[in-house]
């Protein structure tokens, strides 16, 4: 919407609007860089603040604090159909693949990388909750309601469970089980493990 200045001369507030939401994507971008990389409760938001161009006073301004924005770096994060449509009948030599994959150990364009900040958070007493929350709401319970049936939680319980266990061999402990030669044979293991569950 245009309005006339003092000048008679119409100008427009698009432009403030727009960055705004480019500074609070640049804030989100540089949280989810550092949560990735390093635990919760070592990350300070005078840091996130200097990656992001900004100061520590205007990150609680958009996001109220430090909690506030963990929760929106979060937000969607583990979403069962985040890469798309989830079939049932694929779902396990989906996730196997993802799981064995090289790429778990690569961060995304913009350092971010869902696995590592969920492991990343497990030992902190803000973030953990905070995490198994959103874990449980974006994948744990969408992936009971695809299952279906009177069990479909406690499938989808333990099959999260067993990823989150793979993740933490894989990821954090780097187990020697993971090796280049193993992957294929363990690929197929993981998804006959989660098929069983289905």
């Amino acid at each position: 919407m245009k309005k006339e200045n003092l000048s008679g001369q119409a100008h427009q507030k698009t432009p403030k609007k727009r960055d705004a939401e480019g500074t609070r994507q640049r804030i989100l971008d540089a949280a989810r860089t550092r949560f990735t990389k390093s635990s919760y409760d070592l990350v300070g938001l005078r840091e996130i603040a200097a990656d992001a161009n900004v100061t520590a006073t205007m990150i609680s301004r958009y996001f109220g604090s430090k909690e506030g924005l963990f929760r929106e770096v979060i937000a969607d994060s583990f979403k069962l159909t985040q890469a798309g449509p989830v079939q049932l009948n694929k779902f396990s030599g989906a996730v196997a693949r993802h799981f064995m994959s090289p790429d778990i150990f690569r961060f995304s364009s913009n350092g971010f990388d869902p696995t590592q900040l969920l492991l990343h958070s497990l030992m902190s007493p803000t973030a953990a909750p905070i995490m198994a929350k959103a874990y449980y709401e974006d994948f744990v319970k969408p992936l009971a309601s695809l299952i279906g049936g009177d069990d479909a939680e406690i499938k989808a319980t333990v099959i999260s469970s067993y990823l989150i266990g793979l993740a933490t061999l894989r990821v954090a402990l780097g187990s020697p089980a993971f090796r280049a030669r193993n992957m294929e044979k363990l690929t197929a293991l993981v998804s006959k493990t989660i098929q069983d569950c289905l």
